[in-house]
């Protein structure tokens, strides 16, 4: 009497292995592949490429990331019963899997600092602030801005990127910015600061506050450990 094959992908009429087995045998394929390019180099070049890029993790977007990274601040700073995240909606930031409450009966704690010092190019201004705007469009409430560079400015309320005033153009000094948001009225749970990266960064984390540094393509990444740090792309 013979058993039946158990080995199928789980249709019915499809035998041999399932997805998550293929995928298994591909990655451990390739892995042998890379070691082989490695000790002998003597290997096709069109199976050295379908390695290497199946052993690639896939890029997250960096727009999403730091959608990822904000999400996170405000769940750390209030607790999700708290704040009203018990009634999760069926959607998500842009496909980032992170939930967020089907309406918004609160302001969100969001705060952005723009580094506007001589560094800082047109660009950059520009995508600092295209960034502002799609944080108010996704979070569905206004932002905090305030402009720095040796020297901060006053923070205004946005609801888009026309609202915002871009002030300075002296030295660079994002921690400046950074205790501006630390003592304002009814701290932010997060403070997003969009520099090009050439500046010092606080020693220590900022009590009740998380800071994101977002850096503009070409500029400095090297932040604090602590801090998360989004490149742009």
């Amino acid at each position: 009497h013979r058993h039946p094959d158990t080995r199928s992908s789980g249709t019915g009429d499809e035998p041999g292995m399932g997805a998550m087995e293929r995928e298994i045998m591909a990655q451990e394929a390739a892995q042998s592949i890379v070691k082989a390019v490695k000790s002998e180099g003597r290997v096709a070049a069109g199976l050295k490429r379908w390695a290497e890029g199946k052993l690639t993790p896939p890029v997250v977007p960096w727009d999403r990331l730091l959608r990822s990274h904000i999400c996170a601040g405000i769940e750390r700073r209030s607790g999700l019963e708290e704040r009203g995240y018990h009634r999760l909606g069926h959607r998500s930031w842009s496909g980032t899997g992170v939930p967020y409450p089907t309406s918004f009966d609160y302001p969100l704690d969001v705060a952005a600092v723009v580094d506007t010092s001589a560094s800082m190019s047109t660009s950059d201004l520009e995508r600092a602030t295209s960034t502002i705007e799609s944080l108010c469009r996704h979070l569905g409430a206004t932002v905090r801005v305030l402009t720095c560079d040796s020297e901060a400015g006053k923070a205004h309320v946005v609801e888009n990127a026309k609202q915002i005033r871009l002030e300075g153009g002296g030295g660079t000094d994002m921690r400046v910015g950074i205790e501006a948001c630390r003592v304002i009225r009814n701290r932010p749970a997060v403070c997003v600061v969009i520099t090009d990266g050439y500046t010092p960064w606080p020693s220590a984390p900022v009590q009740n506050m998380t800071v994101i540094a977002v850096i503009t393509p070409g500029g400095k990444r090297e932040t604090k450990p602590w801090m998360p740090t989004v490149g742009m792309e």
